[in-house]
């Protein structure tokens, strides 16, 4: 299996790219090109590709979509100290010190980047936005390889679903239309540009945005750190500090950043545990604004307020979860949201969330959430 990096995000990715600005079109992808939120602890080659919502290869419809580009941009305001080295204040029990690599953002920040990604990909967007406010989830995927910077920024200026892809994630996964590009010869562009084919999708990710380099073989092509451990075929997966890898292309490539969520690398699990002590099931609690988990049978125990600025653990119903507030189940909401005219209503850690699909350069409300 091979990464489908952005590239998360996920490879958040997130994020220069050569691609063409392709129509935005409604309609969904299926089989690889299906988007979920990535679960816990599944190794980043067995996660389905971002697919970019616009037209397939051999049969572009028209120029891209920029409806409502003349809408004013939400203000959801410039990102503030959101380097990955701020440490935090917080002491959890049962972990041991560590360096904050969570992005820390703002409540308005993180909803617009999860809105603005399902509605580019054509996925729900209440279940991607309940996974993006789980700690975990920003381990492995396109996305979290982008820079804090960089998402906040796109989250409050990108105003159609090309910019998104071309000028934030620098990561394109297109359909080709009508068939298959089996015969397409997975390749590097000046070290930079990986391209391949996955199923009837071509796959192009800018390395260079995420400060890797390109590695191509006859069957794959991927991003790769730039000094990456050589490996044989068949090479077994290995931990490199907090770090799960995975023998790709003749190197080791991470694919799960255990330390992200206070995690720990293990082998023999596939993925990350918690440093915590010993435990059993699946149940998400709180401990204090502390959010905890049995990953490996070990607790992993997260302070909210690393992943977003304020937050802190709440509980609705049965349910735990980071977030700002308890008037609604993130878990229980629909996964599609509801429309309010062209508002677009979900529940985001928590709290109501009313996003102005127009107002944020989308067509209307409806469909999955915003059309493009």
């Amino acid at each position: 299996m091979r990464p489908s990096f952005l590239h998360a995000l996920l490879p958040f990715g997130l994020f220069a790219l050569v691609a063409c600005k392709g129509a935005d079109r409604p309609g969904s992808i299926t089989g690889d090109g299906a988007v979920a939120p990535p679960p816990p602890d599944r190794p980043l080659s067995e996660l389905p590709p971002l697919v970019d919502r616009t037209d397939p290869v051999d049969g572009p419809d028209g120029p891209p979509s920029e409806v409502g580009a003349d809408a004013p941009v939400p203000d959801t305001g410039a990102p503030t100290d959101l380097g990955r080295d701020a440490g935090s204040d917080a002491a959890p029990m049962d972990t041991p010190p560590a360096v904050n690599r969570l992005c820390s953002f703002r409540p308005e920040q993180l909803n617009a980047i999860a809105v603005r990604l399902a509605t580019c990909l054509g996925q729900p967007v209440q279940p991607l936005l309940e996974a993006m406010y789980r700690p975990e989830w920003w381990e492995s995927g396109p996305i979290p390889l982008r820079a804090c910077e960089a998402l906040a920024t796109c989250a409050a200026t990108v105003r159609s679903c090309p910019d998104l892809f071309n000028d934030c994630l620098k990561y394109r996964v297109t359909p080709v239309d009508g068939g298959s590009c089996a015969s397409l010869r997975p390749s590097c562009e000046l070290d930079r540009q990986a391209t391949r084919c996955e199923g009837s999708n071509i796959i192009s990710d800018d390395c260079e945005g995420v400060s890797r380099r390109c590695v191509a073989t006859t069957t794959e092509a991927v991003c790769v750190p730039m000094r990456a451990d050589p490996c044989a075929p068949g090479a077994p997966p290995r931990c490199n500090g907090d770090s799960y890898e995975q023998c790709l292309a003749g190197v080791y490539v991470p694919v799960r950043d255990c330390g992200r969520a206070l995690a720990r690398c293990d082998v023999a699990v596939g993925g990350c545990v918690g440093t915590g002590g010993a435990c059993s099931g699946e149940a998400v609690t709180c401990d204090g604004t502390r959010v905890s988990r049995c990953r490996g049978g070990r607790a992993s125990v997260v302070d909210c307020a690393l992943l977003v600025t304020g937050g802190a653990c709440r509980t609705v119903g049965s349910r735990s979860f980071c977030g700002g507030g308890t008037e609604c189940d993130p878990s229980a909401a629909p996964a599609t949201g509801r429309c309010e005219g062209d508002t677009l209503v979900v529940c985001a850690g928590g709290s109501t969330l009313r996003f102005d699909c127009r107002g944020a350069g989308f067509s209307r409300c409806g469909g999955n959430g915003c059309v493009p």
